[in-house]
């Protein structure tokens, strides 16, 4: 199976792995747990852009300093004289309107002097107050308008938001009888009544605290200004944060652009904020809940089918992809169209999850494919076994008693031996042979090369089922106690009779066993069994792994395909380089010594050099020629230009990678079938 290639399943696991991922972003879109993520998906992009221009309003501050310089308390105890003052020296600076965002709820001693200053102005709006009923809803609260004398002479409004909301993100829905200050402000200011959306208007800021124009509230009652920095402006007068009557404390409102340490916006900033987005049709709306727990769930859907059918690391890239392609998309829809949806619970949420039940599934999947095809194999071989080797399996009688017992085989006899193991001709209880190399702790001087060997067997054996290059490893055992693990094998033909196996004169069928029976091997099969063995080593190379061992030897024949066995010294790329620079055979391994891609393309090109030009010419030191016996044919000298290509001890002057080598042996290949 290619790497990319798309996972099996057993039907439940795709609607498995839309349903996680759908359900969850519901979960989260619907219920108070995924509030912070949708707080996170409307205050990102703000975060996420520079301020804008905002021109035609002024903040005025009722700041500390002011009230210091006037002998002020409280902002909400000023005297209202200063109030009148400051409305008569606006009216000559032709200012487009006031509005005062602090509630005027007391009556007092100086309310004709202001009433008498906001007549004279023109366009001032006074804030009334606004106390909490028992009824949830904050608009539904006892509204408190402002003195009589003062509304007989000024425009007054409720103001957009609460004290009970610390983080102001959206305006609150208008009251006929009461409009709010930033509507009642843009009623007054704008040449045609603003048109209210049906939907709710969330606040499009236009920077950060600070970023609209501000002044002192002393500085322009103390003729600090020139009048024409807040001609044709609307003012918005306020204290710098929120006043809560109850504390007597000032408490910033928190808004996207603001966290932890940072000032807040003040409600005169807010005010000017929502009347900006009125009169400039510049507010956002979120997408409609309906369509957008659709949008959630499909988006969920989608990443748990997509993902899941790749393999992990193919899915994180595609997962990473995502979340970027969704951010695109949230930005320009926000700030494009005006709209904004809970994009978070995607991103951070719904795709991560699928990416982690992809890993899961993926898996467990893949154990399931393993144990498929070792079920299908054994299922398949004692069909092609013929009959007469059961009863000679049946009859036979172990010589020497197996040094361990391996579960559900039977050892019958040591084929192969080395010097750190053995391997043993076997037959599980079905009846399929196989072979049993087993190493022993003992045999080893060292705990390193024992643990190497077993670890390339861990690295290898989940590749070997996947290329029919590479011996097959059935079952990885280890007996720590004893001393010992062994590993289950598929079995090589016999060099004798093929896939019949007699237990007492079976021997496996090497490349080194075709060597010593025929000497050399025509130049069209040397090139035919070359380039199947260079496909498998390629493979190994694409999984980060080198053999290390490359020679005749450890190359078997299952039915008559050429594999790479003996794969106790496969090894990571990146582990085999601080190996033993002893490993590998004499001959076979480069200057430069073993574990490198390099050095398996020296190896194959040895192997090549002996099969085609004889063991006593690979053997030599010198450069590869012809033997004296060996007839010219075509290809001759394009086959000594590979081999010297392959093993050149200079690593600038070889093959590179063994799909190069591949390559001219398979242009090669194809010459010489147009020849004959």
């Amino acid at each position: 199976m290619r790497k990319d290639q798309q996972f099996t399943d057993d039907g439940r696991s795709p609607g498995l792995s839309a349903a996680i991922p759908a359900l969850l972003g519901l979960l989260l879109l619907l219920t108070p747990l995924g509030v912070p993520l949708i707080h996170l998906s409307y205050d990102l992009p703000f975060l996420l852009r520079t301020d804008r221009f905002a021109d035609g309003v002024a903040i005025v501050q009722m700041d500390g300093e002011s009230a210091a310089s006037l002998q002020q308390v409280s902002p909400a105890s000023w005297d209202t004289a200063l109030h009148a003052r400051f409305l008569e020296k606006l009216s000559t600076w032709k200012v487009r309107a006031v509005v005062f965002v602090l509630p005027l709820e007391r009556s007092s001693t100086n309310d004709a002097a202001l009433a008498r200053a906001a007549a004279q102005c023109g366009r001032v709006i006074f804030a009334a107050g606004v106390r909490p009923g028992r009824d949830p809803e904050p608009r539904s609260a006892n509204i408190t308008p402002p003195p009589p004398e003062l509304q007989r002479a000024a425009a007054w409004g409720v103001p957009s938001f609460d004290e009970g909301d610390p983080e102001p993100r959206h305006c609150p829905d208008e009251n006929p009888s009461a409009p709010t200050l930033a509507l009642k402000a843009a009623q007054m200011t704008s040449p045609t009544a603003p048109v209210l959306p049906e939907t709710v208007r969330w606040l499009n800021f236009y920077g950060a605290p600070g970023a609209l124009t501000w002044f002192r509230y002393a500085d322009v009652l103390g003729d600090k200004l020139p009048s024409e920095v807040l001609s044709n402006h609307v003012i918005f007068v306020g204290p710098p944060d929120s006043f809560r009557e109850a504390t007597g404390a000032y408490a910033p409102l928190r808004a996207p652009q603001t966290g932890a340490g940072h000032p807040g916006f003040s409600r005169a900033e807010l005010e000017a904020t929502a009347y900006l987005n009125l009169t400039r049709k510049e507010w956002l709306t979120r997408l409609a809940p309906v369509w957008e727990a659709i949008l959630i769930a499909v988006l969920g859907a989608a990443a748990g089918l997509c993902l899941g059918r790749f393999r992990p690391l193919r899915a994180a890239l595609f997962a990473g992809a995502g979340v970027l392609v969704l951010i695109a998309a949230a930005l320009g829809l926000m700030w494009g169209r005006g709209v904004w949806f809970a994009w978070t619970i995607p991103a951070l949420v719904q795709l991560p999850v699928a990416l982690g039940w992809c890993a899961i599934t993926g898996t467990w999947r893949l154990s399931q494919e393993m144990h498929a095809m070792e079920k299908a194999l054994a299922d398949a071989e004692p069909m092609a076994r013929p009959a007469a080797s059961t009863s000679v399996s049946a009859n036979f009688e172990v010589e020497t008693p197996p040094p361990v017992k391996i579960p559900n085989h039977r050892l019958l006899r040591c084929i192969g031996r080395g010097a750190y193991g053995e391997v043993w001709l076997a037959h599980d209880e079905i009846g399929v042979w196989r072979a049993v190399k087993i190493l022993f702790r003992s045999n080893f001087k060292e705990a390193t090369p024992y643990e190497r060997e077993y670890r390339g067997i861990m690295q290898y054996t989940p590749l070997s089922r996947t290329h029919h290059g590479l011996v097959q490893i059935l079952h990885v055992g280890r007996e720590r106690e004893a001393g010992y693990f062994y590993y289950v094998m598929e079995l090589a033909d016999c060099e004798a009779h093929g896939r019949r196996v007699d237990a007492a004169t079976y021997a496996p069928r090497t490349l080194s066993h075709e060597i010593d029976q025929r000497l050399r091997l025509p130049l069209l099969e040397s090139l035919v069994l070359v380039i199947e063995l260079s496909e498998a080593v390629s493979y190994l190379h694409s999984r980060q792994l080198v053999h290390r061992d490359i020679k005749p030897a450890n190359i078997i024949f299952v039915n008559n395909v050429p594999k790479l066995a003996d794969v106790g010294l496969v090894a990571h790329i990146a582990e085999a380089r601080r190996d033993d620079k002893k490993l590998g055979t004499q001959g076979f391994v480069p200057p430069e010594g073993p574990g490198t891609i390099g050095a398996d393309v020296y190896s194959l090109g040895k192997v090549l050099c002996e099969i085609y030009l004889g063991r006593a010419v690979a053997e030599s030191t010198g450069e590869a020629a012809l033997p004296a016996d060996l007839a010219p044919e075509p290809g001759q000298d394009e086959l000594l230009e590979i081999i010297r290509h392959a093993c050149a001890e200079d690593l600038n002057h070889r093959y590179r990678l063994v799909k190069e080598m591949q390559a001219d042996l398979m242009l090669l290949r194809d010459h010489l079938g147009g020849r004959g």
